[in-house]
């Protein structure tokens, strides 16, 4: 932490930027977490959950997808029993919506981040009961059994990434908003290797014969991640929610590889972001 901070005013701060940029946005009652530097966020559904990331982050994930819905847009749908593999759960946000809304699920869920992924398993434990849930600790690219550098911030969980390029013009957008300091604490960073492998390798050691939804938030990482996929297992695809990043240079290759594989895709304009960030959803 940057000496002589004032992280509440950062927070206020952020809080003020999603209030006036999304109407209605919700916040959560926020409290200690059980472990220094968490915070546990009560939202008003009942949804209790901890991050130990800044918690105006978790709370725009919140609204993102207990709110908007913005992986259930432009056709998904999912049913009691489905088969979900959840790649890029950080906290496990998503998961936890599937659980709270639909019965006897089947989930995988994906997060390389260590520490960030002690917080997914301590969140998915309160709501375990509710569906078959399976985490695991890796990423998931285009080669098999391969460690890989990860630039990590701690002070935003949610956008550590494979690609730290794709980070350019957020960060410039975020330095009209926070002072040069806010700035330079929230994208702190740190480097780790993380072990990876393919979506295919994960369906054999799993014995995966089906999946409902697949859903991807990996901060850049998508094009290797659908790469990484082998024809045979295209056809155990029903639906696909992909969020974009560097629409540039990843949207045209995502929805390359999506219709040479016999779905079609569809760029959802609702989650289009400040940042370029876009959702595609695939059906089959």
């Amino acid at each position: 932490m940057s000496e002589g901070l004032d992280i509440s005013r950062l927070i206020e701060t952020s809080d003020q930027m999603f209030d006036t940029s999304y109407p209605g946005f919700i916040h959560a009652h926020r409290q200690p977490g059980p472990a220094a530097g968490q915070t546990e966020l009560h939202f008003p559904c009942g949804l209790i959950c901890v991050t130990n990331s800044n918690p105006m982050e978790t709370e725009l994930m919140y609204n993102e997808i207990f709110v908007n819905k913005h992986y259930m847009l432009g056709g998904i749908t999912v049913d009691s029993g489905n088969m979900v593999i959840d790649i890029g759960a950080n906290v496990g946000m998503f998961t936890m919506f599937l659980l709270r809304n639909f019965k006897g699920l089947c989930i995988h869920t994906i997060e390389p981040v260590p520490a960030t992924y002690e917080i997914l398993k301590h969140n998915l434990e309160r709501y375990g009961d509710l569906g078959k849930v399976k985490t695991h600790k890796l990423a998931i690219g285009a080669h098999p059994d391969t460690e890989t550098e990860i630039v990590v911030y701690p002070n935003m969980t949610g956008n550590s990434t494979m690609f730290p390029e794709t980070k350019k013009s957020q960060r410039e957008g975020t330095s009209t908003m926070f002072s040069e300091e806010e700035n330079e604490f929230l994208y702190t960073q740190i480097k780790l290797s993380v072990r990876t492998t393919t979506l295919s390798s994960l369906i054999n050691a799993d014995a995966i014969d089906r999946i409902d939804l697949l859903k991807i938030d990996a901060e850049g990482s998508e094009v290797g991640i659908l790469n990484g996929l082998e024809p045979q297992h295209w056809e155990l695809i029903r639906q696909i929610a992909v969020e974009v990043h560097d629409q540039e240079q990843n949207l045209p290759k995502v929805i390359e590889i999506i219709e040479s594989n016999g779905m079609k895709a569809l760029p959802v304009d609702d989650t289009l972001d400040s940042f370029g960030n876009i959702t595609i959803t695939a059906t089959r």
